[in-house]
């Protein structure tokens, strides 16, 4: 009886300690993200583009796995935890998205100026009408 609470509390801690480094590696790689900056650009005027959307990609899934938004002066700085292929996609109300390939490799990225081209869509022409009865106007 002696012997057999021995070996289940042995299993016990030898579980506890593979939990253990099982979690820390995780943090780990939580605790040096990889930095990916930039500033966001008019292509047509090189004005800053306030407020535009940045998504990282994966490749292998579309699955987004980091997100930001440029501030008042177009810069922006996301974070990711994990390397490999993915596809960094800016979009503003307005602009043309933009995706650019990237692979992750675990240092920090700088990418600079990204312009964006403006869209422009030629809406046709809008009337309105409108009619009222003679009996309210009374």
């Amino acid at each position: 009886m002696k012997n057999m609470s021995r070996k289940i509390l042995a299993v016990a801690v030898w579980v506890m300690i593979f939990f253990l480094f099982s979690a820390s590696n995780g943090l780990r790689a939580q605790e040096n993200p990889i930095r990916i900056t930039g500033i966001v650009v008019g292509k047509n005027n090189g004005m800053a583009v306030p407020s535009a959307t940045i998504e990282l990609i994966r490749k292998k899934d579309s699955l987004i796995i980091a997100g930001s938004i440029a501030d008042s002066a177009g810069s922006f700085i996301l974070q990711a935890s994990r390397t490999g292929k993915c596809i960094l996609r800016i979009s503003h109300i307005g602009y043309n998205a933009r995706d650019l390939s990237l692979s992750l490799t675990g240092s920090d990225i700088s990418l600079g100026r990204i312009l964006l081209d403006s869209s422009s869509y030629n809406l046709k022409e809008v009337v309105v009408t409108s009619s009222r009865d003679k009996d309210i106007l009374e």
